[in-house]
């Protein structure tokens, strides 16, 4: 199973009132590093921890959102 880092944007808030932004709001820049699981043409599975039945908190990331990925050794 391939180890993998991924770099990808995520969806940002901000709590309370604010100022309004003047270029419109951000955006989180996240990085995950997990088990590749699964993969399609539109979006990949990273899991932390695998056993040979299972996987632990699997996270579908969307691959619009992925700005950099790389396999790790």
């Amino acid at each position: 199973m391939k180890l993998i880092e991924v770099e990808w944007v995520d969806s940002a808030s901000q709590d309370g009132w604010q100022f309004k932004p003047s270029r419109g709001g951000r955006v989180a820049t996240c990085r995950t590093a997990g088990y590749l699981i699964h993969e399609t043409k539109r979006r990949l599975v990273i899991a932390g921890s695998i056993s040979p039945e299972q996987v632990m908190s699997p996270l579908t990331i969307p691959k619009v959102a992925i700005t950099r990925r790389r396999r790790l050794r």
